[in-house]
């Protein structure tokens, strides 16, 4: 199959090429930002990458129809915090960006469209502390907002024009490697910190339960959502979620100081944060996944800590 990733030097892209790699058979082309990828750079004679901006709409439009792309991974987007900054550049990329991706796949034979979205779509009015899929969207955050905008453009897309979307809304990505300040970095900051021998302070209270997903997990769902028979998907977005019981920001602690005895991790929340983080520190309903196209992950929290020891992005 011939396969666009955009996004496909970050965190999430570089794992899912080469989840997409190791399965074989497929031409991969890359789209993103980046000049000099270096998440890829083992990976560039098996890739064509191209150098692009989603929010440029004949950027999109060339690599689509130059790669043929049967179905696009469409991940490049501005991050959370870069939303609330810059909110013209976010909706540059986070609303026009799926746009033209929409667009194009439209164009151009009408390629499948798979978009990572986001648990930051739900926030307020939930019926329980509970994220479940039919539960009301009503994001209070930028980031969050274009999220849940992009799955309703899909779905309009699909009903009007036919396009395959299919979309998983995740928690915190989490894997080895830079990564961009988030509210959930305290659980591979505090590893890091550790091996490093430095000490670590966690900006959230000890109880806080941030759901994670393994960056390797989130490629797999990626992979999995998009090859799923249709004829078994009972909706367009789904939830999905790491290990079950996800461990507290402080159980989380207590397993890197068991791995590394002597680890200096200590606690003192963020008054400004602390409200906002305990918006998205619920329990993730994923049944309809696990039902539907049997998601399930593979890393708990000690494989995610020796997955940041081995230095590899995911074991592939």
């Amino acid at each position: 199959m011939k396969i666009l990733v955009t996004g496909g030097a970050g965190l999430l892209g570089s794992a899912l090429v080469r989840h997409l790699l190791a399965e074989g058979g497929h031409e991969i082309t890359v789209m993103d930002l980046a000049r000099d990828p270096q998440r890829l750079a083992p990976l560039r004679e098996r890739i064509a990458y191209r150098v692009g901006d989603v929010g440029h709409f004949s950027h999109v439009l060339d690599a689509v129809r130059e790669s043929g792309a049967q179905r696009i991974f469409h991940l490049g987007a501005a991050l959370g915090f870069t939303c609330e900054e810059n909110p013209a550049e976010a909706m540059r990329v986070n609303a026009m960006g799926p746009f033209h991706v929409f667009e194009a796949a439209r164009m151009f034979g009408g390629a499948q469209v798979v978009f990572s979205s986001s648990v930051t779509s739900f926030a307020e009015g939930l019926p329980e502390p509970v994220l479940r899929d039919h539960y009301p969207q009503r994001p209070v955050n930028l980031y969050g907002v274009l999220k849940q905008t992009t799955e309703g453009l899909g779905r309009y897309y699909a009903a009007r024009h036919a396009i395959d979307f299919r979309a998983i809304r995740f928690p915190s990505v989490v894997g080895p490697g830079p990564r961009i300040p988030g509210i959930a970095t305290y659980s591979i900051e505090m590893i890091e910190a550790a091996a490093r021998g430095r000490s670590y302070t966690v900006r959230a209270t000890p109880e806080t339960a941030i759901p994670i997903v393994h960056v390797g997990d989130a490629a797999r769902a990626l992979i999995r959502l998009a090859e799923a028979d249709p004829a078994r998907l009972t909706r367009r977005s789904y939830l999905i979620d790491g290990p079950k019981p996800q461990p507290s920001a402080g159980e989380q602690a207590e397993m890197v100081r068991t791995r590394f005895p002597g680890a200096q991790i200590d606690f003192a929340p963020d008054p400004r944060w602390q409200p906002f983080i305990e918006k998205y520190a619920l329990p993730i309903d994923d049944s309809p996944a696990r039902a539907d196209w049997g998601w399930a992950p593979e890393y708990d929290f000690a494989a995610i800590i020796e997955d940041f020891l081995d230095g590899a992005p995911d074991r592939g």
